[in-house]
């Protein structure tokens, strides 16, 4: 770090990747999010759709994290999906204490347009031709969110399940004494 570092003289927003990142997002997002209402959703009833729409069940916490929202949002989002008949919950056959959420039929059907425009829009922003650009930089940026995750669990005294799992860690055991 120079002495201008220091003092914030050489600082640029666009060499910090937090910024970036914020930026690009709402960029590139902001158009996608806006056709949504054709479809009749919210931008978070489509992260949570598609989400579900890879056909694993994930817990609410766990889509709270995938879908970046709050627990009470995601909960009442879930009852409001749930009466559309678009999800369902149920009890995780491997661990009865653990509700998972499920995309119906009915939900596959709503989420499916919505899909194929998502990649036609993908495509439209980077290009022709970009298709091995375009998985680089979605190998990189779920590279550094499994980075960032191991990160805060350890700062956290957690104990990540893995750097690439979806799952949610389990807490650090105490200390015995």
């Amino acid at each position: 770090m120079s002495a201008n570092d220091a003092d914030g003289a050489g600082w640029r927003a666009d060499d910090y990747l937090p910024y970036l990142l914020a930026r690009a997002a709402h960029h590139v997002a902001g158009g996608f999010h806006a056709g949504l209402r054709r479809h009749e959703l919210t931008v978070f009833s489509w992260r949570v759709l598609a989400t579900l729409s890879d056909g694993r069940g994930y817990t609410v916490g766990e889509l709270c994290e995938r879908c970046l929202a709050k627990q009470p949002t995601v909960s009442k989002l879930i009852d409001r999906l749930e009466r559309e008949r678009w999800v369902r919950r149920h009890r995780d056959r491997d661990d009865g204490r653990r509700v998972l959420v499920e995309i119906t039929d009915a939900g596959r059907r709503k989420i499916a347009p919505v899909l194929a425009e998502a990649r036609d829009y993908e495509r439209a922003i980077l290009g022709a031709g970009a298709a091995s650009e375009l998985e680089r930089l979605r190998s990189q940026l779920q590279a550094l969110i499994a980075r960032h995750r191991v990160a805060q669990e350890r700062r956290a005294g957690a104990r990540p399940v893995s750097a690439d799992s979806p799952r949610r860690s389990r807490p650090a055991p105490a200390p015995s004494r």
